[in-house]
């Protein structure tokens, strides 16, 4: 278990929550387009877009349409320096 004093990276953090059973909302690491709107037809809409590694939020935001997710996951694909967008339930 973590003490009060320790920082847990996302990861290690969501292994510590589903261990004692929280429930989390299911998510997909993607690298494309096309992969993206893979993984929210298999997540269903509205999805979080979240670019890894940018800043005040450059590049992320809710899809609640395919059209929405073209412009909200390119954006973030583009700003992300790794070209990976998380896409999470909402």
């Amino acid at each position: 278990m973590a003490s009060a004093g320790t920082t847990l990276s996302e990861s290690a953090s969501k292994a510590l929550l589903a261990e004692y059973g929280v429930p989390m909302a299911d998510e997909r690491v993607v690298a494309s387009a096309a992969d993206a709107a893979t993984a929210a037809t298999e997540l269903g809409y509205p999805v979080v877009v979240r670019p890894s590694f940018t800043m005040g939020g450059l590049g992320s935001g809710i899809a609640h349409t395919p059209e929405d997710l073209d412009r909200i996951a390119g954006a973030g694909l583009f700003h992300s320096p790794t070209t990976e967008v998380l896409l999470e339930e909402s």
